[in-house]
């Protein structure tokens, strides 16, 4: 429910009818020439106030436009601010919702991320640590992602090229040797 008050205005600034008052009453109603919302509607085309009403009391948001050529000259809609904090702090919660949605989406991709990523470097410091222990030999397991089968690559000609080395210096120190 919108809750909106409707007052209908004449150019002289008596109240002609208004939702939140009975016909009877109209009469009783204060004259509204001199309301900000309809002052600055009859100078700019729109007017724009807020305040608490002197009718019900509530702090309440006025909106007024001119009616051009009719016995009604001005309509007003007044909205009670209540309604307005209300929908303003449900839009709140929804932006709040959705920060924290996509934050968990965010979080959930970068973990999934990591993960892959982890897995991708524990297989080359597995390679690298079992070079180290001496195991030169290229692996015959095909551990590696496609696009990691360049560095594999590099890796295992790197160890190739340093267990060439090693043959040929272990052969340069054999021939070397003192018989």
């Amino acid at each position: 429910m919108i809750h909106e008050r409707v007052t209908l205005i004449a150019a002289d600034g008596r109240v002609l009818g208004d939702s939140e008052v009975g016909p009877d009453q109209l009469a009783t109603v204060e004259n509204h020439a001199g309301r900000d919302e309809i002052v600055e509607a009859g100078h700019t085309g729109a007017g724009t106030a807020s305040r608490q009403s002197r009718t019900t009391g509530v702090e309440t948001m006025y909106a007024a436009v001119p009616m051009a050529g009719r016995s009604i000259a001005y309509v007003r809609v007044a909205l009670p601010l209540t309604v307005v904090n209300d929908r303003v702090a449900q839009l709140r919660r929804l932006a709040l919702i959705g920060l924290l949605a996509g934050l968990a989406a965010a979080g959930l991709l970068t973990a999934a991320a990591s993960s892959l990523l982890h897995r991708r470097l524990r297989v080359v410091l597995d390679l690298a640590a079992r070079y180290k222990a001496g195991r030169l030999r290229p692996s015959r397991r095909r551990l590696w992602a496609r696009r990691d089968r360049l560095v594999a690559g590099v890796i295992d000609d790197a160890v190739r090229q340093i267990g060439v080395q090693l043959a040929e210096m272990g052969r340069e120190r054999a021939h070397r040797a003192p018989s």
